[in-house]
């Protein structure tokens, strides 16, 4: 395994592995309140204990008109925010009644989001200590509001997620030491992925129509989606805050979306695939990416606006694709009998930027993926 950030190249060693940050995660979904957690319905508030819940004035009876509420949250300064909402009702029309949500104490901080008749579909997670919630109401119609929940972590150490045929292991990816098995019997691992948010791996193994999810401790090992007969999974993408998995099914030829719990799924785009197309997808904006062999296409989550972002010609053939969603950046492996090469190009297309060249001599590239500003690639010895 390579990376780089930018052009400054690295050896991590050349095993495929797949990077995730480690959170000690506090999540559970408070019914009462304690001394130790804090619960209002008032205007305003500032929590400082590591999980509460909040709701707007009045709820579930309607909130007044003409309100500018202000929740804030501030925790120590290792930790991070996330934030679930589980009822959210506003005044359906005009985008009058509102609430912002702030990476930061303040609203000079960057804005995750303003949200009006319809509730934030994702569970929103700050980059440091801090979030402000923001709730506005002009003078007519209002409605019930909202109830959110939020929990955090710690910003913990990196772990290494190393993916053999048959074993999966995890390892501290600042000391390269600890080495741990994720205890979990793997026939042919084909494709992985780790939630971050629930600690929950996702992978699934050549010559099977399922995909497969576990613990990160080995425990709840589960099926999420059995695709059935005839189905071929040749790749698997997750949406870890929007609890989202997405597949691509080449013997059916559909990109398919379903929940990380399997309660809901649906085909969102039937087109022409193979057994080595890719998938990736950006966050922050909702779209889907994957590869064909000489192109990358794009469309939205629910499959409209299907575009093809780059071609290749001559001989060479696409490999893989990954999205930074954080800078908005699509990078991609394309490959000939001689060479690999890593290519940058903007989410919304034009002419791509080379990045690294990859001898094909001794080296099969097979894999690109994005984390932290740096740049991962996954190589298979070809003389062993």
């Amino acid at each position: 395994m390579m990376f780089f950030p930018a052009m400054d190249v690295q050896t991590v060693g050349n095993t495929h592995f797949w990077i995730k940050q480690k959170y000690p995660i506090v999540l559970f979904v408070l019914v009462f309140c304690t001394q130790a957690v804090l619960c209002t319905g008032d205007c305003d508030g500032t929590f400082a204990t590591t999980s509460g819940s909040f709701n707007s004035p009045n709820f579930p009876s309607n909130y007044n008109n003409n309100q500018d509420c202000t929740y804030l949250i501030s925790l120590p300064r290792d930790y991070r925010v996330t934030l679930t909402f589980f009822n959210f009702s506003l005044e359906s029309s005009g985008c009058v009644d509102y609430v912002q949500i702030f990476d930061g104490n303040s609203t000079a901080a960057p804005l995750f989001g303003k949200y009006c008749s319809r509730k934030p579909s994702l569970r929103l997670r700050t980059t440091q200590n801090e979030m402000l919630v923001r709730f506005h109401t002009d003078g007519s119609i209002t409605s019930t509001g909202f109830k959110a929940s939020y929990s955090s972590d710690t910003l913990g150490d990196q772990i290494i997620i190393i993916a053999g045929e048959r074993l999966l292991q995890r390892i501290d990816f600042v000391t390269i030491s600890s080495t741990h098995a994720v205890p979990v019997m793997l026939n042919n691992l084909r494709n992985i992925e780790f939630d971050t948010f629930d600690y929950r791996i996702y992978w699934t193994e050549r010559r099977d129509t399922r995909i497969h999810s576990v613990l990160l401790n080995g425990s709840d090992e589960r099926i999420v989606l059995d695709l059935g007969e005839g189905a071929v999974l040749s790749d698997i993408v997750l949406d870890a805050p929007s609890d989202l998995l997405f597949y691509i099914d080449s013997g059916h030829d559909v990109i398919g979306l379903l929940t990380t719990s399997g309660d809901a799924h649906k085909h969102i785009i039937a087109t022409d695939l193979d057994d080595q197309t890719k998938i990736a997808v950006n966050t922050k904006t909702g779209k889907v990416y994957w590869t064909t062999r000489k192109t990358i296409e794009a469309a939205n989550y629910d499959g409209s606006n299907i575009t093809t972002l780059f071609s290749l010609s001559g001989i060479r053939d696409m490999v893989s694709v990954t999205v930074d969603s954080e800078h908005g950046y699509v990078y991609f492996l394309d490959t000939d009998h001689n060479n690999s090469t890593i290519q940058s190009l903007d989410s919304n297309g034009g002419q791509p930027s080379l990045l690294r060249t990859i001898s094909q001599r001794t080296m099969t590239t097979t894999r690109v993926f994005s984390y932290d500003g740096k740049i991962f690639y996954s190589s298979i010895n070809v003389n062993r």
